[in-house]
């Protein structure tokens, strides 16, 4: 790369621009000269303009005939002639803005003054000829008017009072104004025309005196001396500012003459470290990390350096005369390398991207900037400067995959789940079918294998929906284990045929590192547009339906129906009532006894909670209980009914003072809370009532739940002195390895052992190891849901120790059961 510039040339220009800033300076000097010269001019000028302008003020002044109009009207015109002289000058040599303007401004202020000076010319002949024509009146007045003397006294003082007040010698401007009203009295009364027209003129000559007055102010107010006086600095201003001007121009000139040998002198040692640079540019481009392609105006490679090769694969003698486009991998579309084209035609810089091929065939991406080299105005080269970003365009891929896909199975995610559902089914409007599907007690593998292997299974669950289906359905996963699928058919029979095909997919135990797992899933169906015209609305009710496969026993699929939407709505208006519950008192307690199987008396109760509404009525707590921990309002409702039962317990002791306690449910969600403990504390202090006076009811599902925590928990409760009971003892997963360790007083055997305890033989078994189990680790145990004698006798055989049922009392609210505990006491109590 050579730079096109000779040292002769820059000389030769260098020495031309000095003669031009020389010669300009000299034609700039004499302008400046001259208007030094017609400075003096001007000034003259404006002091001829200040003496006319004082004549002009001296003549305001002046009354009636002492005034010589002749020699005003030629000031006037000398006045306009010297102005406009002064203005024609200022233009044509100063060509300053803020001059012309003040000359204008002088000008305004010359031609009112000239109108002013018109207008009192005309008010003074007028007022002169007036009060002559006034003095005649007077006289005749005296000859031939009806007034008495003394009237004739006050206008003849009337008329010598205007002469002075046009004189300006009287400034009793109400005297005068009095006696006129007194000659427009008696003109009124004796309708003299002599009297009349003397009235008319002394009140027409009072009003042009003041008009001249006031037009006199106004030439005053012009103030054409300060203009001029304005001017006068502005020009002595430039006059100041030209000589300064020539000061420093000739310094200037003297400074551009050492400059112009410095420059040559500089111009000399420049061209030597040009050398240099070429050199280190050199350098540079051969060794920069950058592909850097230089090609001829015909687009013939004529230079690649060192970073190409390694990038490309071609060696510089591969591609030398070679056009560019030897790398095109033909993945780029034509209008791309139209615009290149068009631009560099252009004779622009062009900046963008190439899908490139090298030379072992693999592609690799590159932003280029591609610049076009003009020397002395003629298109000589092409270079171009190349960066691969193969690295980058891949890992922007794997991003955006991502953000669309599932990392763990790479099916599409829920972002991109409701934009193919938005686009494909909802803008075309085309029916679909919707399948929600969620595996059945995924949980319990991750919690008990580890997320690891339910890792593993969702991989395999998704490979296998994947073989399952059509190319064209739309698989994503869009939760932990819940996954949907687009099918475009609206068929029941064919959504059916499919849901049948996904469920058969886990017939067969996935292997999963080691482990050989049998699962099943659930499957809700709603179809597209008959259950519901937004996705949003067609996603709830396959959940819905969903969740009722889960409910029908798991591993099967339920379509959406509107029996389903109907128990949705009646769901919706259980939340909305049940918000509302507790502060519009509709909540209430019963109690049911517990009582010793041995001599059948009542040790103690168990609150149970109830609900009616005005509107919907009757709920049961199995309906409504869920619903309230789902919506957050289980803990209002578990604190009134903590509260109510502490209190009730309390007036019931006072009558039975033999009770041991009062059983009371908690909700797994109130015993995750994590001011659990300090509420119940702050509550039984409050009432007054010990800890150990009450009974907490926790379900065997809420302690498996996270035992070695729940254990943590329960210890803390047993220190305050609460008893513990394990309520539906034997319906969830628990381990008897675990049992020993929970620190709990009672296990209640669930109710749907005892129904067929006589019956049944395996119930019989199965309750009859639990009391065995009890008894080895101290606990009590409750047999719920006692009803018949069978059931009572068998019971207590096995070795149960405490019955609870309908067989010896129903749920009763408070005053029913204190009723109820007065008539089991023995007579000496009562007594």
């Amino acid at each position: 790369m050579k730079k096109s510039v000779k040292k002769p040339d820059l000389i030769i220009a260098l020495l031309v621009t000095f003669l031009v800033i020389l010669m300009s300076l000299g034609f700039y000097l004499r302008a400046i000269n001259n208007d030094i010269k017609t400075y003096g001019t001007q000034v003259n000028d404006i002091n001829k303009l200040r003496l006319i302008n004082k004549d002009f003020n001296h003549f305001a002044l002046q009354k009636g005939g002492f005034v010589n109009y002749d020699i005003i009207n030629k000031q006037i015109e000398d006045f306009e002639r010297i102005l406009d002289n002064l203005t024609e000058t200022v233009r044509k040599n100063n060509k300053n803005y803020s001059l012309v303007q003040t000359l204008k401004r002088i000008k305004n202020s010359y031609q009112q003054k000239v109108l002013l000076l018109e207008h009192i010319k005309s008010h003074n002949s007028a007022i002169s000829s007036s009060i002559n024509y006034l003095f005649d009146l007077k006289k005749n007045i005296n000859k031939f008017s009806p007034v008495k003397k003394s009237d004739l006294q006050m206008i003849g003082r009337t008329l010598f009072m205007t002469v002075e007040r046009y004189a300006g010698l009287l400034h009793d401007n109400e005297k005068i104004e009095n006696n006129l009203q007194k000659i427009k009295s008696l003109s009124q009364k004796t309708s003299d025309q002599y009297l009349i027209y003397f009235y008319h003129h002394i009140e027409s000559n009072i009003q042009k005196i003041s008009n001249i007055q006031n037009e006199y102010e106004n030439v005053k107010r012009l103030n054409i001396s300060s203009k001029l006086d304005i001017l006068h600095t502005q020009l002595q201003n430039k006059y100041h500012i030209l000589l300064l001007t020539s000061k420093n121009l000739l310094t200037v000139l003297m400074f551009s003459i050492l400059f112009m040998i410095f420059s040559i002198y500089t111009l000399y040692k420049k061209f030597l470290r040009n050398k240099v640079e070429l050199q280190a540019y050199k350098y540079a481009i051969e060794n920069s990390d950058n592909s850097i392609v230089i090609t001829d105006a015909d687009h013939n490679i004529t230079y690649v350096n060192d970073a190409f090769e390694r990038e490309t694969g071609y060696s510089k003698d591969n591609v030398l005369g070679e056009n560019p486009r030897i790398l095109k991998s033909g993945l780029m579309p034509q209008e791309h390398y139209t615009t290149l084209t068009q631009t560099l035609e252009k004779q622009q810089r062009w900046e963008g991207e190439f899908i490139n091929k090298r030379k072992d065939g693999t592609l690799m991406y590159e932003k280029a900037s591609i610049n076009p080299i003009i020397i002395n105005g003629v298109l000589t080269n092409y270079i171009a400067i190349k960066l691969n970003i193969t690295k980058y365009i891949e890992q922007e891929k794997k991003v955006e995959f991502l953000a669309l896909h599932d990392p763990l199975t790479t099916l599409p995610n829920r972002l991109n789940f409701e934009q193919y559902f938005n686009k494909n089914i909802l803008e075309k409007n085309k029916k679909a079918t919707l399948m929600y599907i969620d595996l059945d007690r995924f949980k319990t593998i991750n919690d008990s294998l580890g997320h690891h292997i339910g890792d593993a299974l969702l991989q395999v669950f998704a490979k296998r929906l994947q073989y399952s289906l059509d190319k064209d359905d739309f698989i994503a996963r869009i939760g932990g284990d819940e996954f949907v699928i687009v099918l475009e058919i609206n068929s029941d029979k064919d959504a059916n045929k499919i849901a049948r095909r996904i469920l058969n997919l886990l017939q067969t135990p996935i292997d999963v590192h080691g482990h050989s797992l049998n699962i099943t899933t659930s499957i809700g169906l709603s179809f597209f547009p008959s259950d519901g015209n937004t996705l949003e609305t067609l996603m709830k009710h396959a959940d819905t339906a969903m969740y009722r496969a889960k409910k029908n026993g798991r591993n099967n699929f339920q379509l959406f129906t509107q029996q389903l939407s109907d128990e949705i709505n009646e769901r919706l208006e259980i939340e909305q009532a049940l918000r509302n519950a507790v502060k519009n008192s509709e909540l209430y307690l019963v109690y049911q006894p517990k009582y010793s199987l041995k001599t059948n008396q009542v040790i103690s109760f168990e609150a149970l909670i109830r609900w009616e509404n005005d509107e919907l009525g009757f709920v049961g707590p199995d309906k409504f209980i869920p619903i309230a921990e789902e919506i957050g309002v289980i803990h209002e409702i578990g604190l009134f009914v903590f509260e109510k039962a502490c209190q009730d317990f309390k007036s019931l002791k006072s009558i039975n003072p033999e009770l041991k306690n009062i059983a009371i449910n908690i909700s797994t969600i109130q015993f995750r809370d994590k001011q659990f403990i300090s509420t119940l504390n702050q509550l039984c202090n409050n009432i007054g009532i010990k800890p150990s006076d009450i009974e907490l009811e926790i379900t065997e599902s809420c302690i498996m739940d996270d035992i070695e925590k729940n254990i943590q928990m329960l210890h803390k409760l047993r220190d305050y002195g609460y008893k513990i009971a394990i309520d539906d003892f034997g319906t969830g997963y628990s381990s008897f390895g675990y049992l020993k360790k929970l620190p709990i007083n009672t296990i209640k055997i669930d109710k749907s052992f005892v129904d067929d305890i006589t019956i049944k033989k395996a119930d019989k078994d199965i309750v009859n190891a639990i009391i065995g189990l009890c008894k080895n680790l101290g606990f009590d145990t409750v047999a719920e849901g006692v009803e018949t004698k069978e059931q009572e006798k068998l019971l207590y055989k096995l070795g149960c120790n405490i019955g609870q049922g309908y067989l010896f009392s129903r749920p009763q609210k408070i005053e029913d059961i204190k009723e109820f505990i007065k008539n089991r006491l023995p007579e000496e109590t009562l007594a």
